[in-house]
């Protein structure tokens, strides 16, 4: 399983945290959820937060969409 870091900042302020090994995030009743590789799970309302994620997040995405496809999924390059 492939792990990311998601950074975010409430909104109006200027201080950036980070959390580390993330293994996905989703939406529910406007809050943004992040779940952690040991199960803990962060809940922040959307439009109150500011979110940046690494580039790990696309790779562990691709990863489950293949596994649910059964074959490899192309990577888009420009």
């Amino acid at each position: 399983m492939i792990t990311y870091t998601v950074r975010y900042r409430i909104i109006g302020e200027t201080r950036w945290h980070k959390i580390k090994k993330v293994k996905g995030d989703t939406c529910a009743d406007g809050y943004k959820i992040v779940i952690c590789e040991d199960e803990t799970q962060y809940h922040f309302p959307r439009d109150k937060v500011m979110f940046m994620y690494s580039k790990e997040r696309y790779m562990s995405i691709k990863q489950r969409m293949e596994a649910e496809a059964g074959q490899a999924i192309p990577m888009n390059r420009r």
